[in-house]
């Protein structure tokens, strides 16, 4: 009868390991068209030549994949490129996240390089 308790403990024990907690399978929001992003002509003019700005820019796409809101995360430090960059951004077209094949609210972020010519 000594046994009895260790049954019972192995029972107890493979009944915990099936009702473990599965971890959610969340896909982010995916890119399907992407602009050109442009330097505006007034901006290019008072550049100068070969110097690179970036603009980051984080977008919350809802469940039906359109856009809601966006705003810059980290400026360029030029404030054409940087309106430039939010306008042409509206033009994107994304693809919803999903949570367990659900479609979800998300937020990505876009890097946006400008290199002036």
């Amino acid at each position: 009868m000594k046994l009895l308790p260790f049954i019972f403990t192995g029972i107890l024990l493979s009944g915990c390991q099936s009702l473990a907690i599965r971890e959610p399978v969340i896909k982010p929001a995916e890119i399907l068209r992407q602009p050109q992003f442009t330097v505006p002509h007034r901006a290019a003019r008072r550049l100068k030549a070969g110097e690179e700005y970036e603009v980051v820019l984080s977008i919350l796409i809802d469940k039906s994949g359109q856009i809601s809101s966006i705003s810059v995360t980290e400026s360029s430090g030029v404030v054409s490129l940087d309106r430039s960059a939010l306008r042409d951004a509206r033009k994107m077209i994304f693809k919803a996240g999903t949570k367990d094949n659900e479609f979800i609210t998300t937020k990505v972020t876009v890097p946006i390089t400008y290199v002036i010519h």
